[in-house]
């Protein structure tokens, strides 16, 4: 557990331990948002059941609690195979859901299952069952982050890009490397089959919160640069739409920032803003009443 003492078309511009003022994120010390990586195919039949568990982590946690769905190549849950569906995997995913990476204790997978902010359970694994998750995003999100993590993004409809900002504020010193993401999701994806449900073509099942384009590398962009407590990282991606993988309807989709330690990948924390016109960044709220809580 994380202390508290804490391509496609891209054209980037990088600017590293930024002397310039921030303007999106704050500089005041922030919670760990819960950043939750779902694993769900449309063969799993208790699949739509983890959905749902998902769906209220993120209801009772708005703002605070962020999710990523993935559908990897190397599950024969996510295909759609005989009974049809949707295809929405992805080969990038691949290296997330492999037993020496997800499972290190047991080599062990499974769905529906998720990180938790790549956090390491008692099992010893970063993949953990449904009902692991709202305990442990629990605890993720009562400890403090040493960085605030900012995004926006707009969207040019002439050009069919996506310009997205980027900003990392130290509110402590790291002294170990870090990297950051940045992932496209879509909601509102729909299949005329998935496993447990209901679903046919005229009553379709719909997907939340589906992983769509990485723009950033399998293990993140490296963050370069002064790491310690004050320093602004600022990073700018412009993305073509027209060379992504499907087709995304950008009034259904957002992007997820987040940023990790290197060696255990841990998520420190991240947040997710609209494509067309988002801007957001981790929040203070709760910092107080945690200390309140502390020092009774």
């Amino acid at each position: 557990m994380m202390k508290k003492n804490l391509q496609f078309a891209i054209l980037a511009l990088l600017a590293a331990g930024s002397t310039n003022a921030q303007n999106i994120v704050g500089t005041e010390q922030t919670l760990r948002n819960g950043i939750i990586e779902e694993f769900s195919g449309i063969n799993c039949v208790n699949c739509p059941n983890g959905h749902t568990t998902l769906e209220n982590i993120l209801a009772a946690n708005p703002g605070r609690v962020f999710a990523l769905q993935y559908a990897p190549s190397n599950s024969s849950y996510t295909g759609p195979g005989s009974n049809g569906g949707t295809d929405f995997r992805r080969s990038y995913l691949d290296a997330f859901y492999t037993g020496s990476y997800c499972s290190p204790s047991s080599g062990s997978r499974f769905m529906p299952s998720a990180f938790i902010n790549r956090v390491l359970g008692t099992n010893g694994d970063i993949l953990q069952s449904t009902g692991q998750w709202s305990n442990m995003v629990s605890d993720v999100i009562e400890e403090l982050s040493p960085m605030n993590v900012g995004a926006k993004s707009t969207y040019d409809a002439t050009a069919q890009t996506l310009t997205i900002d980027i900003e990392v504020y130290y509110t402590e010193d790291v002294t170990d490397g870090n990297s950051f993401y940045v992932n496209i999701i879509e909601d509102d994806l729909t299949s005329d089959y998935q496993s447990g449900s209901s679903a046919n073509a005229s009553n379709p099942y719909v997907y939340k919160h589906t992983f769509r384009e990485d723009l950033t590398g399998q293990w993140g962009h490296p963050i370069t640069g002064t790491t310690t407590q004050g320093s602004l990282f600022t990073h700018q991606i412009v993305f073509d739409l027209s060379t992504a993988t499907d087709p995304i309807n950008v009034a259904n989709a957002q992007i997820a920032v987040y940023v990790i330690e290197d060696v255990t990948t841990e998520v420190y924390t991240g947040i997710v803003v609209d494509a067309d016109g988002g801007e957001d960044a981790t929040s203070t709220v709760g910092i107080e009443d945690e200390y309140e809580i502390q020092n009774l």
